[in-house]
C-alpha cells in the first residue's frame, strides 16, 4: 500500500520500479495537465506545490504556508490549487 494501488503497479516487483512508474505517471498527467490548463511556466515551482499539498492532505491546506514554501504568492498559490474547480465538469 506504500505505493497506492494505481492499476500500471501490479506489473512491478521492485520498488525502484514502482517509483519510476509514478514518477512518469505524475509527469504525464498531473504536470501536463496542470501545466497546460492554468497556464504555468515554472514546473519546478508546481512540483513543490503538489508535494506540499500531498503532505496536508489530512489537514486544512495553508496557502500562505505553501506559498511562503515555493516563493509564490498567496493569489498565484490559490489560483493553481483553485483551478480545478473553475474548469467545466465533462459529466453529464
Amino acid at each position: 500500500m506504500t505505493y497506492g494501488l494505481y492499476p500500471g503497479l501490479l506489473d512491478y516487483e521492485r520498488a525502484e520500479e514502482k517509483i519510476q512508474y509514478l514518477n512518469e505517471l505524475s509527469i504525464t498527467y498531473l504536470y501536463k495537465d496542470i501545466l497546460e490548463l492554468s497556464n504555468i511556466r515554472n514546473s519546478s515551482q508546481i512540483s513543490k506545490l503538489l508535494k506540499l499539498h500531498a503532505f496536508q492532505v489530512e489537514s486544512l491546506i495553508s496557502i500562505n504556508e505553501i506559498a511562503q514554501k515555493i516563493g509564490k504568492d498567496h493569489e498565484t498559490v490559490s489560483s493553481y490549487i483553485d483551478q480545478p474547480e473553475n474548469r467545466p465538469s465533462c459529466s453529464g
